[in-house]
């Protein structure tokens, strides 16, 4: 098991220019991982949410787009229907006055 020193004292030597790092060891006999790699992943995360905002973005879209051709295909239906009895009306208006 690694020891606290181990784990937060410094490793290499002050302007080495090299990345710092973690324990050569994880206490399981695992290889040290980089604090650059962190980074790394938290920028992965980042990206898959950004991804996973998109999709849900395109699909939201894809959607209303869809709920959009039904209403404007009821608005059609609804047209032609009063258009219809408005012509209805005038023809029995039309009866009348004879």
């Amino acid at each position: 098991m690694a020891k606290l020193s181990d784990l937060f004292g410094r490793k290499g030597e002050p302007g080495d220019g090299g990345p710092a790092q973690l324990p050569s060891t994880n206490g399981n006999g695992g290889r040290g991982i980089s604090l650059e790699n962190y980074s790394d992943v938290g920028l992965r995360i980042d990206e898959e949410n950004e991804v996973h905002a998109l999709t849900r973005a395109e699909e939201k879209i894809a959607s209303l787009g869809n709920r959009n051709a039904h209403l404007e295909a009821d608005v059609q239906v609804n047209r032609t229907n009063i258009e219809k009895r408005v012509e209805e009306l005038h023809a029995a208006l039309q009866h009348e006055r004879m």
